[in-house]
This record gives C-alpha cells, structure tokens and sequence, in this order.
C-alpha cells in the first residue's frame, strides 16, 4: 500500500500515473463511450449510442449526441462543455503519457453545437485504436471546478496542482475526508446518473443497458444464449 500522492485527475493520469491514485480516481470522470465489463465491448456511457464518422473531403467528423440528465455530484449538468473543455486542455497544455492518446495530433478539433452536442473532426479516417480505444474513451473533467488561467506562464503546473479531493465526481462514490496514513472516506454520490441501472451481456455478444428512467439500449446481438 502506498499514500496517494495526488487527488488531482489531471495529473494521475500524467505526471502522477499510479496504481495507487489509479484505484482512488478512476470513478471520478465521466465518459461519452467506455469499455463493457465482460466482453470488453465499445459501448455508450453518456453518448445516446454509437455513431458512425462522415467524410467530408479530406477530413472524417463524428457527431456525438448526449444524454439529457447526467449530474455531476454537486448537481451541475454534465454537458458538452465539459467535453470540448477537457480535450482542449489536453491539446493546449500538451498533456504526455495516458492523455496523449485522447487528444492525438490526427484530432483537428472538438467544437460544442449545443449544450448536448459535441462534433469531433480528424484529419484522417479514424481507426479503431484512434476512435474507440482513444479519443472517443476520453474522461471528461467538469470546467466549473478545473477551468485554468489562460494568461498564466505556468498554467499547466497550476492545473496539476491543484487539489481535486472537493472536485465534482460523476461516479458512485465523492471524497468525503482524507486523514493522512489512516483513512479515506468516500461518500454517496446523490447525483449518480447510473443508480439502480442494469447492465446484462450475453453469449451471443448482446451487451443490454436498462435503467430505471426508462433510458434501454441493446447492442451487438439478439440476447441468445446464456447470461454471461
């Protein structure tokens, strides 16, 4: 066991890339698409469902619709700001190590088309280890707490910095306290947008998601055979 060394999102995923911090912040982002828990499938989080890219001459766009009523756990709406901003970050600050695969030299931009809509435009065909293992998997950071000081000579050093135990989280579980060599407490997260959701994947491949405001989505097969 070792004390993390930071509580900072943007950081453990670069300068502080640990197992330990790994353990402790992995649950704090959201996610447009992730990785299902049994058949590793690509599958949506808070993206509607799965989208196709468009050619449009020399460059490739996808369009990414969100859910409505995804909260962070301070109960500000998780929007496509928080997208854009987290991506943008990422290619301003020139972040190295996990983060340089979610914001690749071959993404030309990410632009916000409303609140809900997000537009990513490459500058070649997406392959699969482009879209779905990387940008498309980018975990989304919420600007109302990290927004950073453009002007400022060590921005990124700021952002690193900065202490993430109070900072929004969009999985299960929010930093309560934090004693030093003895405990972290974590609490409920009362805005938790998957609570009480149901994820069932088959043998055939189907990957089934209902939740209980009605939102179901099936993918990849027909729910034949057995419950895996």
């Amino acid at each position: 066991y070792e004390e993390p060394n930071t509580f900072n999102y943007w950081a453990y995923l670069d300068v502080d890339n640990s197992v330990w911090n790994k353990y402790l912040l992995s649950d704090q982002a959201a996610f447009l698409f992730t990785r299902s828990g049994i058949n590793s499938a690509f599958v949506p989080q808070l993206a509607e469902d799965l989208v196709q890219p468009v050619q449009d001459g020399a460059t490739w766009t996808y369009i990414v619709n969100m859910v409505r009523d995804a909260r962070w756990s301070d109960g500000e709406r998780v929007t496509a700001r928080d997208v854009v901003f987290t991506l943008d970050t990422c290619a301003d600050l020139d972040f190295e190590r996990v983060w340089k695969r979610f914001c690749p030299d071959e993404l030309l931009s990410v632009r916000m088309l409303d609140e809900l809509t997000v537009q990513f435009t490459f500058s070649v065909e997406p392959s699969i280890q482009l879209w779905e293992f990387g940008v498309a998997l980018v975990p989304i950071m919420p600007e109302h707490f990290w927004k950073w000081d453009p002007t400022s000579e060590t921005r990124k050093e700021d952002l690193f910095v900065k202490n993430g135990l109070s900072a929004p989280a969009f999985g299960p579980y929010v930093f309560e306290t934090y004693s030093p060599g003895s405990a972290i407490i974590k609490r409920q997260n009362p805005y938790y947008y998957f609570k009480d959701t149901r994820i069932t994947e088959y043998e055939d491949g189907t990957w089934l998601m209902q939740m209980p405001n009605g939102r179901r989505l099936q993918l990849y097969g027909d729910a034949q055979g057995r419950v895996l």
